[in-house]
């Protein structure tokens, strides 16, 4: 941390030490390039000043040499005045040093395709310099005066040196004038100065880098101080907000791995993004098997061949046949079984993408309870009917064995005084009558009468528990809430198909009794009289009072005509006394009903199953 603020300072510092760098050379550039600029332009005023007097004085020299003749001057009679002339200005140019230390004058002329030079010059040792072509890049600023212009210019001379060159002309003689001095003549004392200048100016702007780093040394450490504390407070805050996100992902990843139902997300191509463990258990797919593949998979023909379509087709048009909806659908595991799911999907929206999350509820269990208490059900009514049956049977053999035992009595008394046999024959023929009446009524009484069963353990707590189970939807549907008390208790000994229909009765009945939801309350307990005691209490509509003595007869009911035929609680109250226990019932209008029952731990059973009995003179 501490070397990483060190290196910042130091990038801090070096940034500003190039920043004064590169402004004070901009500085120095931009005031050579001035000063520069007036000495080129002085230098440009000096040489067109040069060459306009040497092109004066050349012209006066003509003019003057023009006006004497040969015999004076001691010249043949035939030469040419301008002869005289150039031998003055050869004269002359030989004694001239020229000015600074390439400077010098040149005078040509041109003749036919050339330039020709008439005088020599400094940088020839004294020598005329060849003539040049016309047409060659040398010499611009003579080719220039020889087309009669009048100016200064940078470029070639004779030599190929680039030189600041003034140039102008003598038309009378046709004659070029060029005064000239080499361009770096000029230039160097500016780029000695600049080199200088710089050199100075990096010596100083080290100096002024170290100056500044001790001056801003106190700044920066501060600056780093703070700095630190804020980087140390963002790192903290950082990782925080990091544990955070770790600790929310642990939490989320774990509600889904530890969630019943499966969870899985797929994109808009139908591709599986995640899937959590009960997605994994509940299709028989590992984790990465799942990852990638088609969610399509999952399902059996046709839905399986469907799947893409219906996807094409919310993405078109935005119909939803189940997004946000929900519906029972068949699913495929991998080993080819089918079962039913409860699927509900939903669409998130995700940094530019389309995602769907489906969840999915595995319905065997479900489906399967459905199926038990419908069996359950059917049961009860079978037993309902039956002992409905059975009451009808007890009754037709109370109101007709009676008269047929009078009749039997009557029979034998008759008997002993008939001494006709034709008469004693149709008196032992009304006894063997009377006996086979009693054998079927007899039979239909064993018929209707509940069929002796096995007497085991029974776990009433697990009994209640499963009986639950079996009612866990329609406990849903009327949105009837469960509240258990159950204490330790032993094991009852009894038919557990006929304890299950007693509580599937006495549950069922509650349920009724709440038609907008309540509470059905539970509670089981051991008692002082070596039994167990069950309480199933309800907060429906209540009793009245003056019809608790009757609830336990047969084809009696509080409900409303088509809703029950009364036998449910007769049914309960025979189960309860065959297994040698009791039931009891308290209830209030409008606050609901209380049933009681004990049950012994070892009762002592009759030989026969409790139900109706035949009459004594049967």
């Amino acid at each position: 941390m501490q070397e990483t603020l060190i290196s910042e300072r130091r990038r801090v510092v070096s940034r500003a030490v190039v920043v004064m760098a590169l402004v004070g050379i901009g500085a120095v550039g931009v005031a050579i390039r001035a000063l520069y600029g007036a000495a080129f332009d002085a230098e440009s005023a000096r040489l067109a000043g040069a060459a306009a007097s040497r092109a004066a004085l050349i012209q006066a020299v003509v003019r003057f040499d023009a006006g004497l003749t040969p015999a004076s001057e001691g010249l043949p009679p035939a030469t040419d005045p301008t002869a005289a002339t150039l031998a003055r200005l050869s004269e002359a140019q030989r004694r001239f040093e020229g000015f600074g230390e390439t400077g010098e004058i040149a005078l040509a002329r041109r003749e036919g395709d050339s330039i020709v030079f008439l005088v020599s010059q400094r940088h020839q040792d004294s020598e005329v310099p060849r003539p040049i072509a016309w047409g060659s890049d040398l010499a611009e600023p003579m080719r220039r005066a020889l087309s009669g212009e009048t100016g200064t210019i940078v470029a070639p001379d004779y030599r190929g040196e680039r030189v600041l060159a003034a140039y102008t002309t003598l038309p009378d003689l046709g004659w070029g004038v060029v005064a000239k001095i080499d361009l770096r003549e000029v230039q160097e004392p500016f780029l000695r100065a600049a080199a200088l200048a710089l050199g100075i100016g990096l010596l100083l702007v080290i100096l002024g880098a170290g100056v500044i780093e001790r001056m801003l040394s106190p700044v920066f450490e501060a600056i780093d101080a703070r700095a630190a504390r804020r980087l140390e407070a963002e790192t903290q805050d950082r990782e925080a907000a990091e544990e955070i996100t770790r600790e929310s992902l642990t939490l989320t990843q774990s509600i889904l791995d530890t969630a019943v139902d499966a969870v899985i997300t797929i994109d808009h191509m139908g591709q599986i993004q995640s899937a959590n463990r009960a997605t994994t258990e509940m299709f028989g797919y590992a984790e990465e098997e799942l990852l990638g593949r088609n969610v399509r998979s999952l399902m059996p023909d046709p839905y399986r061949r469907e799947h893409d379509s219906y996807l094409d087709n919310y993405k078109q048009t935005g119909h939803r046949k189940i997004i946000g909806i929900g519906r029972e659908v068949p699913c495929l595991r991998k080993d080819g079984s089918v079962f039913p799911g409860d699927l509900a999907v939903s669409e998130v929206k995700l940094d530019g993408r389309t995602l769907f999350t489906g969840v999915m509820r595995d319905l065997t269990e479900r489906k399967q309870s459905e199926r038990d208490l419908q069996r359950a059900e059917q049961r009860v009514e079978a037993a309902e009917e039956l002992a409905s049956v059975g009451t009808l049977v007890a009754g037709l053999a109370h109101e007709i064995g009676t008269p047929m035992g009078v009749i039997q009595g009557h029979a034998k008394l008759l008997e002993k005084h008939v001494t006709n046999e034709k008469a004693q024959w149709r008196l032992k023929t009304i006894q063997e009558q009377i006996g086979r009446i009693s054998k079927i009524i007899q039979s239909l009484l064993n018929m209707a009468r509940p069929k002796a069963s096995e007497r085991i353990p029974v776990a009433l707590e697990a009994l209640v528990e499963t009986t639950l189970s079996f009612l866990s939807e329609k406990l849903a549907r009327r949105r009837v809430d469960v509240v258990r008390r159950f204490e330790p208790t032993s094991s009852v000994t009894g038919d557990p198909e006929r304890l299950q229909q007693l509580l599937l009765n006495l549950f069922l009945n509650a349920v009724d009794a709440m038609p907008d939801g309540g509470e059905l309350q539970l509670r089981l307990r051991p008692d002082g009289k070596a039994g167990v005691l069950l309480d199933v209490s309800d907060t429906g509509t209540g009793i009245p009072s003056e019809n608790l003595d009757r609830i336990f007869d047969a084809f009696y009911t509080s409900k409303e005509a088509g809703k029950g035929n009364g036998l449910g609680l007769m049914v309960a109250s025979r189960i309860v006394a065959d297994h040698g226990g009791t039931i009891q019932v308290e209830s209030s209008v409008g606050q609901g009903t209380a049933f009681h029952v004990h049950l012994p731990w070892n009762p002592a059973y009759p030989k026969e199953p409790g139900g109706p009995k035949a009459p004594a003179g049967s």
